[in-house]
């Protein structure tokens, strides 16, 4: 009636593993001082998002007026559309060159390691020395590509409104593809040799391998790459901020950039808090957006 949760092995009975109170409480410990100082981050963002600040002058409680002014400003939609519209378009970037990476550097050649170190560099340079690099490549006045471009009578001005969220893109590949090429490149050593081997057998082309045996086994490792990614894009403030300024004419300000000049600027610290919670709330939506394309494309599979 009842199904034995024992197996035998060898005519033995052997019990499955029993996980103990500690061995379950033991990864809520190690998390509990981020998860005591994400709550305390967002108490104070919360209260500070319901309560009215002017500079000089005590806050005082305002209910949900920060929200409304928000939410009736056309310069936060265009920084929503903006930021989601960005941080789309990098992830696509990213994951595509990061996987073309990854493939590439799945394969036994001389070097590969040392090769493997210097594609990763990038990512771990700060992001003041990215900013920099990039005016030094395509700036106006002494960018090394700008220059090169003038001479040849094909000048772009990197800076303007045209290009501005273009150069945000080329940046933000830069620096963050080999993130989405180290999980990647994770997923695809995870893939038994035996599938590619069995495919062979049966007359599969690469192609074919690459769609029926590569993609399904990189699942997984896509899935994290992406949400992590679109997480870190759409909050991302320092990248747009130290090559941009948000601007021209706020045309690459989006939602942590639009926070900022409200709080530091206009010194609008309670309208800069309800951006703050709204942004929250919006990765959240997009987080839970992604689970459910990824249980829906396991469940097509299956």
């Amino acid at each position: 009636m009842f199904k034995s949760r024992r197996a035998r092995v060898d005519g033995k009975d052997i019990k499955p593993p029993t996980h103990s109170l500690s061995d379950r409480l033991t990864p809520l410990l190690f998390l509990a001082p981020l998860l005591v100082l994400f709550g305390l981050t967002c108490a104070y963002m919360i209260g500070n998002s319901l309560m009215a600040h002017a500079i000089f002058r005590p806050p005082h409680w305002n209910g949900l007026t920060n929200y409304i002014q928000v939410l009736s400003s056309l310069a936060f939609w265009r920084s929503l559309w903006f930021g989601l519209k960005w941080a789309v378009e990098t992830v696509i970037v990213q994951t595509i060159v990061g996987f073309a990476f990854a493939l590439l550097l799945n394969e036994a050649f001389v070097a590969r390691n040392t090769i493997r170190a210097i594609i990763f560099i990038p990512y771990l340079l700060m992001v003041p020395v990215t900013a920099i690099l990039v005016m030094l490549i395509f700036g106006s006045t002494f960018g090394v590509l700008s220059l090169a471009l003038r001479a040849l009578g094909t000048g772009v001005q990197w800076y303007d409104q045209d290009h501005a969220s273009i150069l945000l893109t080329i940046a933000a590949t830069w620096q963050y593809a080999p993130f989405s090429m180290l999980i990647l490149l994770a997923g695809l050593q995870g893939i038994s040799n035996e599938l590619y081997d069995a495919a062979r057998i049966d007359g599969a082309t690469a192609l074919q391998r690459f769609r029926h045996v590569t993609l399904p086994g990189m699942r997984d490792a896509l899935f994290v790459a992406i949400v992590l990614r679109i997480i870190f894009m759409f909050n991302k403030f320092d990248l747009p901020w130290l090559i941009t300024a948000g601007g021209p004419s706020d045309a690459t300000t989006n939602v942590p950039v639009f926070a900022y000049k409200e709080a530091f600027q206009k010194f609008n610290l309670g309208t800069a808090s309800a951006a703050g919670v709204l942004m929250v709330i919006i990765v959240f939506i997009l987080v839970l957006v992604h689970f459910w394309f990824y249980k829906l494309s396991t469940r097509d599979q299956q």
